[in-house]
């Protein structure tokens, strides 16, 4: 709310894995001002039927509102909503999110993510073969560990240990339209900032008169 933008999303697992997107590209690119720094912070509105009343409120506070949510068919009057409360509207093209990854983002990078998972044991009692699948069925399995119980988690973990040409590139060009929104401040030369300070007061000595201005460097 003191802020200066909402990044509302309808779940748990864009809320854990957009932020780590956000912060690959940050890492990636300096000319990017941490999200975190410009004032922009992520909102899970907990489903898209709640993001409109969340974007309009935010957008009341003087916030500059964003939405990245699932596509569905939506009547206009009920797309009007989103279109009128925020000022970055992202409807991707997918049916979920989980969709969206597993459909954007390389086999190799998915397989790599399932087979850590069952090196590590992380995957509990979610299935992983040893043997890499065919093309079909790793999506398939991949989608299924993302829709599973800690598909959110999941989620965030496969962007972790992704480059940000690997990240799904509706995620990525997302996030650079809410970078765009806040421009990384010019840096000013020191002389410069030097010059605009105010200049101190005199320090008083004893007697009570003013000590004379130091000279000129």
């Amino acid at each position: 709310m003191l802020g200066k933008g909402a990044i509302v999303v309808e779940g748990l697992t864009e809320f854990h894995a957009l932020p780590v997107a956000a912060r690959k590209l940050e890492e990636s690119d300096a000319s990017f001002q941490p999200l975190d720094i410009a004032g922009a912070a992520f909102f899970d509105a907990e489903s898209e039927g709640a993001m409109p009343k969340f974007g309009t409120f935010f957008k009341a506070l003087g916030l500059k509102t964003f939405s990245f949510y699932d596509s569905m068919p939506r009547p206009p009057e009920k797309k009007k909503l989103f279109t009128e409360a925020f000022d970055v509207d992202c409807e991707h093209v997918h049916a979920g999110f989980e969709a969206l990854i597993v459909s954007e983002m390389s086999l190799d990078r998915l397989w790599a993510f399932l087979d850590d998972l069952r090196t590590t044991g992380d995957n509990g009692n979610f299935t992983i073969p040893a043997v890499r699948p065919s093309d079909p069925d790793l999506k398939k399995l991949a989608r299924s560990a993302l829709d599973g119980s800690k598909g959110a988690g999941w989620a965030a973990r496969l962007f972790e240990g992704s480059t940000v040409a690997e990240l799904p590139p509706t995620v990525t060009g997302f996030l650079k339209q809410v970078f765009a929104a806040f421009p990384k401040p010019a840096d000013i030369p020191v002389e410069v900032a030097v010059a605009a300070a105010p200049a101190k007061p005199a320090l008083p000595v004893a007697g009570g008169a003013a000590a004379p201005p130091a000279p000129a460097a």
